[in-house]
């Protein structure tokens, strides 16, 4: 596109959110309820800035929902007496604590990957919203991360979850529990 002498550069993500399935919904409420990108608005953004809660617990939940972060994580190890599993996002290396009463008693947990939206609050992490789960064998999922390893920017997030969800709705026999023999 160009105005006057000044090219600028566009880039359009197609999605079409499928509300008529779990999958669908999800994704998209996951879109409106979450910060997805720093110029587009969210409802958590809305309740805040509303002042709707009075209650300081309230406010730093919604704070934290806020700056929840979304990625495609490797489970590196798990504490299943505790509960508690150690991920890893696989584009930045931030590592993780969460409480995951389910993930921590994993056995195969090195065989996967998850794509997740992490919730930090007072301390305690924990994943909320969407769970996509990858094979590490998986061809496209190893091709995504090959391709965003080598040109990552921290902004293009929802593009890649954009690429993750049009994988996903136009694959539904990809979007199943998976079953991963030891």
């Amino acid at each position: 596109m160009n105005s006057g002498n000044e090219e600028i550069n566009v880039d359009l993500l197609e999605c079409d959110f499928d509300l008529d399935t779990d999958f669908g919904r999800q994704s998209f409420f996951d879109y409106n309820i979450y910060k997805v990108s720093p110029n587009i608005g969210c409802i958590t953004e809305d309740f805040i800035q509303s002042n709707r809660y009075k209650k300081l617990e309230k406010k730093e939940f919604l704070q934290s929902m806020l700056e929840s972060e979304i990625g495609l994580f490797e489970i590196t190890a798990v504490n299943s007496k505790e509960g508690y599993a150690y991920i890893k996002e696989v584009f930045t290396g931030k590592t993780y604590e969460i409480i995951d009463i389910g993930m921590s008693g994993q056995q195969n947990y090195n065989k996967i990957y998850i794509y997740t939206r992490i919730i930090t609050y007072r301390g305690i992490s924990f994943g909320s919203g969407l769970n996509f789960i990858f094979e590490k064998t998986n061809p496209f999922i190893n091709k995504h991360i090959k391709s965003h390893k080598k040109d990552y920017k921290p902004l293009g997030g929802f593009a890649r979850f954009i690429e993750i969800y049009n994988y996903l709705h136009k694959n539904p026999e990809k979007n199943k529990a998976i079953t991963i023999t030891i």
